[in-house]
């Protein structure tokens, strides 16, 4: 007998997102100072597309909360094909992304990338090269921008194999969104 978990999520909570606009001049929380940054001028559009790039990191202020963190990714035309700009993601420490193809993955487009963060106080983003063996070098990471948004999981329900779309409502219905928001103690 196969189960569904129905999850309730709200985004965001009550306070507003952080979006860190890589490589624009509103980039804040990254090191080494003043780093790689890289603008692409695109005709009819509104606004440069900003990137930061190569090996650097972020360290976001946050309150101890539990967070949905966004990673934008777009390649600026700097590569031309796969294996060309390979890299690495570790947040708080723990590798997220690990020898991640952009291009392969996305060619020219944009790619987010979302991951649930725990935070002690700040949000910890690191970006290395990730090199191959008897593969040219790499081009490092390249960020188009950071989206940092309290999270919340309103509640969980578990569903059977015959739930109808009337059963769910009815579920939905009768709970009461009794909603608190972990804290970490430090």
């Amino acid at each position: 007998m196969k189960t569904l978990l129905l999850t309730l999520m709200q985004f965001p909570l009550l306070a507003a997102s952080l979006v860190i606009d890589a490589g624009s001049p509103s980039d804040q929380y990254f090191s080494p100072a003043p780093g790689l940054t890289y603008t692409i001028a695109t005709p009819g559009a509104t606004g440069d597309l900003t990137s930061r790039f190569g090996a650097f990191g972020y360290r976001i202020p946050t309150a101890a909360e539990i967070y949905k963190v966004t990673v934008t990714f777009r390649e600026t035309g700097t590569v031309t094909g796969s294996n060309q700009r390979l890299f690495s993601m570790k947040v708080n420490d723990q590798t997220r992304i690990d020898r991640f193809d952009l291009f392969a993955a996305a060619g020219f487009s944009s790619i987010d990338r979302e991951f649930i963060v725990i935070s002690d106080g700040e949000i910890k983003i690191d970006f290395s090269y990730s090199v191959i063996p008897n593969v040219t070098p790499v081009r490092g990471a390249i960020v188009s921008s950071i989206k940092v948004t309290p999270y919340l999981e309103i509640g969980t329900t578990e569903l059977g194999p015959n739930t109808t779309l009337a059963t769910i409502q009815r579920k939905l219905d009768e709970t009461t969104f009794c909603v608190s928001m972990p804290r970490l103690q430090p």
